[in-house]
């Protein structure tokens, strides 16, 4: 008899206990439940992907800033606005919504290589930029046909044009095969009459005493980083040629030493990963910013200072093999 109590007591103590842990899991005011759930329920939400519209920030997903605007603080709620401001009207500008803590710098129109502005920056929108008179646009790669990447000056015809400079073609001038068949012609005569020259001076000093040259030559002069013609080339042409001679982490560890902003570089990473057209984007990018005027000479004093001393070597030796001179 005595035993069967001791059971019965066992038994309803127990059963109350697991219904006070149901009572205290369930109820909202066990502080201890129930910041433990709100703290997984926030990391589950800060490791989770952000919705349409919104981007990770430092502890939520928070809503985009507004077309113009960049972030100036991360939103303290979940799903909550950010406090945003404006950008700079003719410095930088921003054109979507986003969730950037700097705004995309303007571009600079290069009139030295005959650009102008088209349109100037404004908070929303880049600068456009366009081709001076008696110049055409060689590269385009925005969707715009108003803007251009990259003028050139249109050619100056002695004998009469046979078709016009336009704002995206050079002119044709007339005549123009002749001159070509002479330019290649040219070299080849001055060739044959050095060849002849020294035959006929070798056959007239084989009797000459041969001189042994003297014991000390005076010392040649130091070379140059790398050959002067290249100094201010057009890279356009051969930028994806360059790209492949970096790694992706190389690019952007070089274009962000040459001032490319990191709201550029997150951009071109998104749309165009980091691949082979991701660095090429990103050479490109730097170059439209910067300009042809002393962008090579930027460029490998910029590897060199990252120590990506191959890399720079590599391009030194591919613009020596492509480039006329």
């Amino acid at each position: 008899m005595l035993l069967s109590w001791i059971c019965l007591f066992v038994a309803l103590a127990v059963e109350r206990n697991s219904a006070s842990v149901i009572h205290n899991i369930e109820d909202p005011t066990n502080t201890n439940i129930g910041n433990r759930s709100v703290s997984l329920r926030k990391v589950f939400r800060r490791d989770s992907k952000c919705p349409e519209g919104e981007y990770p920030g430092n502890k939520f997903c928070c809503m985009n800033c507004a077309v113009g605007t960049r972030v100036e603080n991360d939103c303290q709620e979940e799903h909550e606005k950010p406090t945003c401001i404006p950008c700079t009207d003719g410095k930088d500008y921003m054109d979507k919504a986003n969730g950037y803590h700097e705004c995309l710098l303007c571009r600079l129109c290069d009139q030295e290589h005959g650009e102008e502005v088209n349109f100037p920056c404004t908070v929303s929108r880049n600068t456009v930029c366009k081709c001076r008179a008696s110049y055409f646009c060689r590269t385009n790669s925005s969707q715009d046909p108003r803007s251009c990447d990259h003028c050139q000056q249109c050619t100056q015809c002695e004998n009469g044009v046979a078709e016009r400079c336009t704002e995206t073609t050079d002119a044709v001038c007339k005549g123009y095969r002749y001159y070509w068949a002479l330019l290649i012609l040219l070299p080849l005569i001055v060739l044959a009459v050095c060849a002849v020259f020294k035959f006929v001076k070798c056959m007239s000093n084989t009797s000459v005493r041969y001189q042994p040259p003297p014991l000390s030559e005076p010392p040649t002069p130091p070379l140059e980083p790398y050959p002067s013609y290249l100094k201010d080339i057009d890279l356009e042409p051969y930028l994806q040629d360059l790209a492949g001679e970096m790694f992706y982490e190389q690019m952007v560890q070089c274009v962000r030493r040459m001032c490319l902003g990191d709201p550029t570089i997150d951009d071109i990473k998104n749309n165009h990963g980091q691949g082979s057209e991701g660095k090429y984007q990103l050479l490109r990018s730097w170059y439209t910013q910067h300009g042809q005027q002393g962008a090579f000479q930027k460029l490998i004093e910029s590897l060199r200072e990252c120590g990506l001393n191959r890399p720079a070597e590599n391009i030194i030796n591919i613009l020596n093999s492509k480039v006329p001179h």
